[in-house]
């Protein structure tokens, strides 16, 4: 069964999975289409018998703070162990945005796991929410990032906004470089290969040296190193933002996910 609650914020409530697709889901496809829509999809979740979706939109101020803290109350009432944020939101008050980044932040010694889904776009403040959700999945279409543009001359204070998105980029296992990349125009991110493993990862040019001066054993017990630049994954002077693929390739987003079907399968 599902649940939508009026309001700024809307809450659905999400049932079992066998019960979910029982019926069409209210303003995604039912039928054979709604039944395929999450094959082949693999959680990233424990099973969750119920959960919350909890829409964000327009702009981020006091008003979606006060109304996230109302309807994840009225979720942990309903029983719901998980709530999921769908965002499509830009900018707003960055005051707030650091607030409900706290608020998410306690959400797990609550015992309540917190997800967000950027389905539209998530930038300035937006993104500051999103990126506090220890796991984030994208649409194709969606995009998250601009969080902000910042100055950071050497030896300069660290902005609070992006010591949270610091915070949060280890909270969620992602790689500092991307999310400083989405608040310093001038701040590097470059895209390194291994040869040996096929593995790719994002770092800033201090990170980039790291990995390439790391040293493997190659057969015949010569030494190599298997990492190298592939090039710029960010042009100077212009900040981050990312697309649904770009941001699973950059292991921000855990899935792609455009539809409620989706979500279900994704958030188990």
């Amino acid at each position: 069964w599902l649940r939508r609650v009026p309001a700024v914020l809307a809450v659905l409530l999400l049932a079992l999975p066998a019960l979910a697709q029982a019926a069409p889901v209210a303003g995604g496809d039912g039928g054979a289409a709604g039944a395929m829509a999450g094959a082949g999809l693999q959680p990233i979740q424990p099973v969750h018998e119920k959960a919350a979706l909890i829409t964000v939109e327009d702009t981020i101020d006091a008003v979606t703070l006060k109304s996230i803290e109302r309807r994840v109350d009225e979720a942990r009432k309903a029983g719901a162990t998980l709530v999921v944020y769908q965002i499509d939101a830009t900018g707003g008050l960055m005051e707030s945005a650091l607030e409900i980044s706290a608020f998410n932040k306690r959400l797990a010694a609550e015992h309540m796991a917190v997800a967000a889904w950027v389905r539209g776009n998530a930038s300035g403040a937006a993104a500051v929410v999103a990126l506090s959700c220890p796991q984030i999945v994208m649409s194709e279409t969606g995009a998250l990032g601009a969080v902000g543009t910042f100055d950071m001359p050497a030896g300069a204070p660290v902005p609070p906004v992006l010591a949270d998105v610091e915070d949060s980029a280890k909270q969620g296992h992602i790689s500092a470089a991307v999310v400083r990349a989405m608040a310093i125009p001038d701040a590097e991110l470059l895209e390194l290969k291994n040869d040996a493993t096929g593995e790719t990862r994002y770092a800033d040019e201090a990170g980039a040296k790291a990995l390439t001066d790391e040293k493997t054993e190659a057969p015949g017990g010569s030494a190599v190193r298997p990492w190298h630049v592939v090039g710029e994954a960010k042009k100077k002077g212009e900040v981050l933002i990312l697309t649904g693929p770009d941001a699973q390739k950059m292991a921000v987003s855990k899935a792609t996910v455009n539809g409620e079907e989706d979500l279900r399968a994704v958030m188990n």
